[in-house]
This record gives structure tokens, sequence and C-alpha cells, in this order.
């Protein structure tokens, strides 16, 4: 039933999708934005995701010449936000800010969320997949991925993964990596990285997939992390020398997304008009390396693209939730 329901669901996204790809708007774009436009970002200010917002909500208001608010709502893991968005009025006014949990995750994990993940968002534009990496404790004496699994498939006790809760980037990258890897681990939830940080260092766990801006510092020199990997599909353009996680374990890629989506309904000329306005904001360069010195490489990419990496994560999320047993059952 779940997996119908999925599908159903998915269904209807691809609708969507294609509504805004074939379907003329209601030249609604020529007059919009004709008051203020509010961005909802789902979690507390002063995070990664609110500073986001923010820089692109000043540079939309200089470029579009109208006011780009940002609105924090915070809580249910970013569900609470994303269902206020979604709920609004598809009028070009409103507009969420997603992570992975809105559409990719969450919906596994959460039996019932205030908003149906795909039918009441459609993809608006990509902005960044801000890189995961792997460090593991100095005293481990492991400097490479291919070590770190031969020292966990011959402890007598499983390797302890430092993680920001269930259902989180780091605990499902460090799921995948268990799965992938063929090695037990026992992952230890703290409520934020700067938490885990700190008891990674002392050596009261041994390793994490986290954010690169969370855990960098840690592993310059003197620092007690080593840096064993990135947790992205290619290697880093200011870490080229540090290889990826999949060069171990080939398809291996955990890094969380990043986007915009609109309440379904939202005319297909504002949805097309905010997409080629965020696109050409991160395309500039002074802002791509504000934004790269934040952690954030540039996405960008059409709507439709977008509904492609959302479906690809789905699937391949959905199936380390399966193999974790943190799908959702009640």
């Amino acid at each position: 039933m779940e997996m119908r329901s999925d599908r159903r669901s998915l269904l209807i996204y691809a609708c969507q999708i294609g509504l805004l790809a074939g379907l003329p708007g209601r030249a609604q774009a020529a007059s919009w934005p004709a008051k203020p436009v509010t961005i909802v970002v789902p979690y507390g200010a002063g995070g990664g995701a609110d500073i986001l917002g923010r820089i692109l909500a000043e540079e939309l208001s200089i470029d579009l010449k109208e006011r780009f608010l940002v609105e924090n709502k915070a809580g249910m893991s970013g569900s609470l936000g994303v269902g206020y968005a979604a709920k609004s009025a598809p009028d070009g006014y409103t507009f969420v800010l997603c992570t992975v949990g809105a559409q990719i995750t969450n919906p596994f994990l959460y039996k019932k969320l205030p908003y149906d993940p795909m039918a009441d968002l459609v993809p608006v534009v990509h902005l960044t997949t801000p890189p995961n990496i792997l460090v593991a404790h100095a005293s481990l004496g492991v400097s490479t991925v291919k070590e770190l699994i031969a020292l966990g498939k011959t402890r007598a006790e499983p390797l302890l993964f430092a993680t920001t809760g269930t259902g989180s980037s780091s605990n499902l990258s460090a799921e995948l990596f268990k799965s992938m890897a063929g090695i037990k681990i026992t992952p230890v939830a703290y409520q934020s990285s700067a938490q885990a940080a700190l008891d990674l260092t002392t050596g009261r766990v041994h390793a994490t997939i986290d954010s690169l801006t969370s855990m960098i510092n840690y592993t310059e020199a003197g620092g007690q992390l080593k840096l064993l990997a990135v947790a992205t599909r290619d290697r880093l353009a200011n870490y080229e020398k540090v290889p990826t996680i999949g060069e171990t374990l080939p398809g291996f890629d955990a890094s969380p997304l990043l986007y915009i989506s609109a309440p379904t309904g939202t005319p297909p000329d504002i949805v097309a008009t905010l997409n080629t306005a965020i696109n050409k904001i991160i395309s500039r360069p002074a802002i791509a390396a504000k934004l790269l010195g934040l952690g954030y490489p540039v996405g960008g990419g059409t709507a439709q693209d977008l509904a492609a990496i959302i479906e690809e994560e789905r699937k391949k999320w959905r199936a380390v939730i399966v193999s974790a047993g943190l799908m959702a059952t009640e």
C-alpha cells in the first residue's frame, strides 16, 4: 500500500511538472511581483538555510524591484514551515526553501505530515548541494576510507558514528555508509553538529559524515579529526586532493539538497520567472563565491531538472530508511 501511494504521489508530481513545462501561463509574470513576496524558511533564524534564504531575498529584491521577505517557521524537522507554505494561496507570493526532509526523507520517516509532499508542492529551482565529509578521530589510526572499513570489519564492537538525530543527513549518510561498506556502526545522536564535534574531538565517538562547514576546522593541522573523504559524487574544487567515498564505495553520494518550491497551482509563468531570476543571481561570480565561502556550491537549472533530482533522491533515501528500520509505521 505504501509503495502504491508513493507511486501515485510521483505520478501527480510528474503531471505537475508537465504542466510547468508544456502549458502557457496566465501572463501574470509581466506584472509580477506587484507586492512583497515571502520565502518561508522552515528553520530558525541564523542557520544555514536562513542565511541562504536571506542572501536570495536581498538579491531578488534588487533584481525584481519588489521586496522579498524571509519568514522563519521552525518545527517538526522543517515540516511545519513546509506545510504552511504548501497550504498558502498559490498566487506567486509564497515560496519555500526546502531541505532534503521536505519531499525526500520525511515522507518515509513520518507517517503523517501537515501536507502531501508531492501533490502540494511544485519545484522551482535547485539552489545548492552542500557537501558532507567523512571524518574520523585520529586515535583510530586510519587515513583512508578503505582503512576505516577494514577496521570496522575487524573490531569486536561497532564504530560509533555521531549524528544530529534520527533521519538527519548525518544519520542517513552513516546508514548508507554502513550498508555499502558492510560494517557495523552505532549512531549516537546529538542536538547539533557543534555538540557532535565536541565529542568527536575527545574520542567519545569515532567518526561522522556531516557538513564540511561544521567539521572542516577540526581537521586542520593539529586537529583531532582526520579528513578521510568527501561524500559528494565528485571531488570538490577547493579540496581536489581529498578523495570521494565513492572512489572506495562506487555510487556513494550523500550530501543534502536545498531548493525552492512553490504551492501547487502557482502560475507556471511566475515559477519560470523566479527560476530565471535565481539562476542569474547564483551564476554571478560574486554571489557564487560568497555562497561557496559558506559551503554552498551553486546549483541551478530548470524546474524539470530539480524534479528529476528529487525523484532520484527519494528512491535512494527510501531504500536507506527501509534498510535501517527507520520507516514510519504509525
